[in-house]
């Protein structure tokens, strides 16, 4: 039996993930072992995406069709927290480039992080749930679950942008190697919020609507989920590649004299 459209879609995440995971292994490889969490969260992130491709081409076979769907429906849920966490620890970095008087309280990076990873554990519970209804009415019962976990993913995602804009503001003051890592955040965040959009819409919709997690639309998961999801995780690797790395005997620039206005 061919695949359906969602098995086609699969195997297009397969082909474009795979990429970006041995990419990502790259940009590990060059920046030292404080200065890679960035390309850690986006391996994790790669990571759910081609396994979960997997299961959901390899959930053809009615055999081991709900275990492997179960698993495909976890790591959709899971793996786009990942993703904002690339993006979170890129901006970290930009942060820690600059003097200390003016960075951002590490606290609220913390925060963040926090909110994700219980947005992480909720998502993995419903996709748990969902991969095993036997009904839609089954499957509505975890839609609790999926609103506020959209919905920590969405205030995560604003305070990051809050961030954001505090170092577009003190741009100055980051060093100019590390200002292309701001760069890159501010070009992927929109692709981030439209895939955010697409989470909280599905999360507050019927599930068996097209925005739904039971019977979705191809063409909205394709053109708002992996499309965004692909071209953000683009410009997160890209700029690994290229970014200078940061030697272990550089001066701290949280010690250098700030510039007067």
């Amino acid at each position: 039996m061919g695949l359906d459209d969602f098995g086609h879609l699969a195997v297009a995440e397969i082909v474009l993930f795979i990429p970006i995971f041995l990419l990502a292994q790259v940009a590990i490889f060059r920046h030292g072992l404080a200065r890679k969490s960035a390309w850690l969260f986006l391996t994790l992130f790669a990571l759910t995406r081609i396994i979960g491709s997997a299961c959901r081409v390899a959930g053809e076979n009615q055999t081991y069709g709900e275990t492997l769907n179960t698993v495909a429906t976890v790591m959709i849920n899971a793996g786009f927290v990942a993703l904002i966490h690339a993006l979170l620890s890129l901006l970290s970095r930009v942060n820690d480039s600059m003097p200390t008087d003016f960075r951002v309280s590490p606290n609220g990076f913390r925060l963040i992080h926090v909110a994700l990873l219980v947005a992480i554990i909720l998502g993995i519970i419903r996709g748990v749930k969902v991969g095993k209804a036997d009904s839609i009415q089954d499957a509505s019962d975890s839609e609790g679950l999926s609103k506020a976990g959209s919905i920590l993913t969405l205030l995560a995602f604003i305070a990051m942008c809050g961030d954001m804009i505090v170092a577009a503001f003190r741009r100055n003051l980051i060093k100019t190697g590390e200002r292309r890592v701001l760069v890159a955040a501010m070009a992927a965040a929109p692709f981030v919020l439209i895939r955010t959009i697409y989470s909280l819409v599905g999360a507050f919709s019927p599930v068996d609507s097209a925005f739904g997690l039971v019977d979705p639309s191809v063409w909205a998961r394709a053109f708002m989920a992996v499309a965004e999801e692909f071209i953000a995780s683009t410009i997160i690797v890209v700029v690994g590649l290229f970014l200078r790395t940061l030697e272990k005997d550089q001066p701290d620039h949280s010690r250098e004299e700030v510039p007067m206005a």
